[in-house]
């Protein structure tokens, strides 16, 4: 059986002082169990927070590694197409075969 109790009554006893100190949602949790900071104040390596919708990707890149990504993305896709264009000739030389061996059996 659910509890009735509200979010606020849920969150009443939950204080965060390191989100409280150094930025975010200090009510939700408690210090213990703080995802976002350190004791020294730095983020944490497995924290990611939400992803801003608003900013697109690449905004904090410069031309130099946008231009990169975009030449490793085109030799990717090249290498892609030769391997399927090779699987398909692949296909294409044995589909034929099969007629050979049923014509040695009539005597």
């Amino acid at each position: 059986m659910r509890s009735m109790r509200s979010k606020h009554e849920k969150l009443a006893g939950k204080s965060c002082a390191l989100c409280k100190k150094f930025g975010g949602a200090s009510a939700t949790h408690n210090t213990n169990d703080c995802k976002k900071w350190d004791s020294k104040g730095n983020l944490k390596k497995g924290f990611k927070g939400r992803m801003d919708s608003e900013t697109p990707p690449g905004t904090g890149k410069s031309h130099a590694q946008l231009f990169a990504e975009t030449e490793k993305l085109k030799a990717k896709s090249k290498k892609l197409k030769k391997a399927l264009k090779k699987n398909a000739r692949k296909k294409r030389k044995y589909a034929g075969s099969d007629s050979d061996t049923s014509d040695s059996d009539s005597e």
